[in-house]
């Protein structure tokens, strides 16, 4: 299946919520979305407390739901204070994806021990991360 750019539509996340401090990395994530998973439903935070309640407030969760955060923003973030976030999400049974401009494998290995599924580094190529997110979930769900 195909959307009207052509592009393959995905069998992909119900909830896709994007944690990132800078705008228009958020802005690129929901246009891919909406392109590979034009039913899910985005919500956008700037920091790991707005995604906490951004998430309290969406309803319930499904395991097709996927929490995308950053790991350097300010309040909460995905890597020091957001292994905070992390314990407090992984509770909620949402499935959690770690991305990293840049960072040490360190960072990402601690995100790991903390219950982030997926652990991976943004190199500007959002189509490409989309579509291993989406084979992420997809494992996922037959697992």
């Amino acid at each position: 299946m195909k959307n009207e750019q052509g592009a393959p539509i995905m069998a992909g996340p119900g909830k896709i919520f994007l944690v990132d401090d800078l705008e228009s990395s958020r802005m690129f994530h929901r246009v891919v979305c909406n392109r590979l998973f034009p039913d899910a439903e985005i919500f956008e935070a700037r920091n790991g407390v707005e995604a906490l309640k951004i998430i309290n407030e969406a309803g319930p969760l499904s395991a097709k739901d996927v929490l995308v955060t950053d790991c350097r923003m300010p309040r909460i973030d995905g890597a020091t204070d957001g292994l905070t976030l992390i314990s407090n999400i992984k509770s909620m049974k949402l499935p959690i994806l770690v991305a990293m401009l840049s960072g040490s494998q360190d960072s990402l290995g601690k995100a790991e021990e903390l219950g982030a599924g997926l652990c991976m580094l943004k190199d500007g190529d959002f189509h490409s991360f989309w579509e291993i997110v989406a084979q992420w979930i997809l494992f996922r769900q037959s697992v």
